[in-house]
Formats: C-alpha cells, sequence, structure tokens
C-alpha cells in the first residue's frame, strides 16, 4: 500500500512538470522552439495523468472473502470452546460441593464419637478404676461396663462404615442410594427403595448432590427413636424427576443439629433448582419430597472418561 502510494506520487508529479514544460513551452517559443517538442511535453503529461486517473487502487480490488466452509468450521471450534468453558464451571461447582460436602462429614463424624462411642467409653472407665480398689468386687458388676465397651465397639464399627465416600460417577444415582440403603438398614428396620426412571446417568453434580439428600434424609430418621420404616420413591415424571422419603415416626422439637441437616437439603435442592414440599400424616407420617427439573441435570457431550476422572 505505502509502495502504491509512492509510485501514484511519483507519476502525478511527472506528468504535472510535463504539462508546466508544455504550456511554457507554447507561450515562450522563444525558449523551446520546436513545435514537436512541445507537442510531444503535452501528450506525454496527459498520457502520465490519464495512466494514473485509470489505475486501480488498493481500495477499489476486492478484497477476498472468508469462504462458507471455514465460517461454518469457525463456528463449531466456538461453539466447542463454549461447551468446554460451560463443562468447566459445571466441574468447578462440583469440586466446590464436594468441598463443603467433606466438612460436613467431619462434622457429622464428630458429633457421631461425642454422641455414641465417648461417653460409653467414659463411663466404662469410671467403673473399671471404681472396681480396681475393691478386690472382691462381683462379676456381675464389670458386666455393664463389658457391655458397654462392645456398644461403643459396635457404633465406631458403623460410624467407620458411613465414611465411605459418595462419589457415584462409578455406580450411578440409583446404585448409589442403594448403597445408602444397606448402609442405614444396621439403624432402621425397613427401608424400601422404588424407583422408575427412563434416563441412564445425571451429571457427577446431580448424582451426588441427590445421594447426599437421601443421605441427610435418612440420618434424621436415624436419628427419631420411633421411626423403624423408611420409603424412598424416585420416579421420573417426563422432564421432571422426583424424589420423596417417607418415614413413620414423628420425632421431638427439632434441634440445632436438625436445623443444620434442614439448611443442607435446602442447599441441595438450591443446586437442583428444585422445590422441597413436608408433609406430617397420621396414617404414613412424614413425607420429604423434592422435585426438579431434569434438563439441568443432564449430561451434555461429557464423555464417560471424564466423568469418572474424580472417582
Amino acid at each position: 500500500m505505502q509502495e502504491f502510494r509512492y509510485s501514484s506520487a511519483l507519476l502525478a508529479a511527472i506528468g504535472l512538470l510535463a504539462v508546466a514544460a508544455g504550456l511554457l513551452a507554447s507561450l515562450a517559443p522563444l525558449l523551446v522552439p520546436t513545435t514537436i517538442l512541445t507537442i510531444f511535453l503535452f501528450g506525454l503529461g496527459i498520457a502520465t495523468i490519464v495512466l494514473l486517473a485509470i489505475s486501480p487502487s488498493p481500495a477499489s480490488q476486492p478484497t477476498p472473502t472468508v469462504e462458507p466452509a471455514d465460517h461454518s468450521q469457525l463456528q463449531e471450534e466456538l461453539e466447542d470452546l463454549r461447551q468446554e468453558n460451560r463443562e468447566l464451571l459445571e466441574d468447578k461447582a462440583f469440586l466446590q460441593f464436594l468441598k463443603a460436602n467433606q466438612e460436613r462429614e467431619r462434622q457429622l463424624l464428630a458429633l457421631d464419637l461425642h454422641d455414641l462411642i465417648l461417653p460409653n467409653l467414659t463411663s466404662s472407665l469410671l467403673q473399671l478404676e471404681a472396681a480396681i480398689d475393691r478386690p472382691h468386687v462381683l462379676n456381675e458388676c464389670l458386666e455393664s461396663p463389658i457391655e458397654m465397651i462392645r456398644t461403643s465397639l459396635r457404633n465406631t464399627r458403623q460410624t467407620m462404615n458411613l465414611l465411605s465416600p459418595c462419589l457415584t460417577q462409578d455406580e450411578g444415582v440409583v446404585a448409589g442410594i442403594q448403597r445408602l440403603v444397606e448402609q442405614f438398614e444396621t439403624w432402621i428396620d425397613s427401608i424400601a427403595f422404588r424407583h422408575d426412571i427412563e434416563f441412564d446417568r445425571l451429571t457427577p453434580l446431580a448424582e451426588c448432590v441427590v445421594v447426599q439428600l437421601v443421605r441427610d434424609a435418612l440420618d434424621g430418621a436415624r436419628q427419631c427413636p420411633t421411626t423403624d420404616s423408611v420409603v424412598i420413591d424416585l420416579c421420573q415424571q417426563e422432564d421432571l424427576l422426583e424424589l420423596s422419603l417417607t418415614s413413620n415416626g414423628s420425632g421431638p422439637p427439632p434441634s440445632p443439629c436438625d436445623q443444620d441437616r434442614e439448611a443442607r437439603i435446602r442447599e441441595c435442592a438450591d443446586f437442583l433448582a428444585g422445590n422441597i414440599e413436608r408433609e406430617v400424616t397420621p396414617d404414613s407420617g412424614q413425607v420429604l419430597r423434592i422435585v426438579f427439573p431434569l434438563a439441568s441435570a443432564m449430561p451434555k457431550r461429557r464423555n464417560r472418561e471424564k466423568s469418572q476422572a474424580f472417582s
């Protein structure tokens, strides 16, 4: 572009100089006495100006256009980048949820250790220390601390079983809930799990949240002394997924621990953009129902290897 401007300016200067020389020769024949030279100078100047006028400029030349195939390819690459960005945001939310969930697991473990294990161990230790000072103590007096130690060991094993990870990438939401049912059957006499769904897998975040919902609900039923039966229903209704838990117990007024559990359930429902409904009936007991759309929980172009990367 710059070289063309220099050439155009040079040609224009030569043309104007030739025209000026021709005019000078025609007006002052004494300086240029030859008529042929005058005509030549005029012709050279006019020809130079005409050539400069008809020569195409770079601005008027057609610019190369992007082929439709290249444009569609760029659009596909842009869409792939957007999809990858969405998946990364989903993974970020999933990891943040796992981090918060692990903190709650540590809190629940501390509560179980404090309520189920430490009191029995402390009481049995005091009784055994008191028995040392009484050498003629009866064997019946030792049965109580021994039984408390056995209970503490049993509760310790159960607590350790509950520490298994709640990741469900390798098993799915149905298998994850079934695993929780098997774990909580130690405390609850009857747990039934019924499901009627058409999808195979959900996103890792949705699967983890659904399993955590069931876990918190079963933990609340476990701590209710009058609950001995729980029914879990997972049903798909077109574009909606309904999770309901029905227990036959009616517990005491909610404690601070129950309020924390209720806050976790609401947080899980917010993750799924779902609605929470609670019913208390004299026949069926307490019913917890959560309905959320499947559109935000279904995996979008996520391969199985990437889903298993968190396991």
